[in-house]
């Protein structure tokens, strides 16, 4: 390692009166990646459709010493034009208590739409599912860097006699917050 990098990791981990004990709410912008799977299987045929693209979403949440809770909302910019919002509520443990720079773990529980711009296809899905990453805290802001991953849970959807399901979304991302 170099000294450099040895005297930085030090720096972080050792000042936690950077990063506020106190309870504070934050608001905060994301960028990433997104990707997920939907399939149909209805008579015989088969619908499936892979997507990836970038996207952005919005969070608020409230961040403690050792723990968060937050809602975001994501909306991604898929290749083949479909339309997807994803609205997720997480609650994460953060490691390294009162340290500026906090590992997390977590999961979510969320609400998963889709519509195929090329067709009738949509589907409306409970998402379920982990999430981690590491929070660099030095109030007033924080910045991560997380991933995100969803399975499909009670999948329903407008197709006639058709089952379309949910069966993954996934998300790597970086937020930028404000505290206040």
């Amino acid at each position: 390692m170099k000294p450099i990098t040895a005297v930085l990791a030090v720096f972080l981990a050792a000042v936690p009166t950077l990063a506020q004990a106190v309870d504070r709410n934050f608001a905060g912008l994301e960028l990433g990646t997104f990707s997920h799977r939907i399939s149909l299987e209805s008579s015989g045929d088969e619908y499936d459709t892979d997507s990836d693209g970038d996207y952005a979403g919005l969070s608020l949440g409230r961040v403690s010493s050792d723990w968060r809770a937050l809602a975001t909302v994501h909306v991604p910019n898929l290749e083949d034009d479909d339309t997807v919002i994803w609205l997720t509520a997480s609650y994460d443990y953060l490691f390294n208590e009162g340290s500026v720079l906090q590992p997390y773990a977590g999961g979510h529980f969320g609400y998963y739409t889709f519509n195929d711009d090329d067709s009738d296809n949509s589907v409306n899905s409970i998402t379920v599912g982990p999430e981690a990453g590491v929070q660099l805290r030095v109030d007033p802001f924080m910045a991560e860097v997380g991933a995100k991953y969803g399975f499909g849970v009670n999948s329903s959807d407008n197709v006639n006699g058709a089952n379309l399901q949910v069966d993954y979304a996934q998300t790597v991302f970086i937020r930028i917050s404000s505290l206040f």
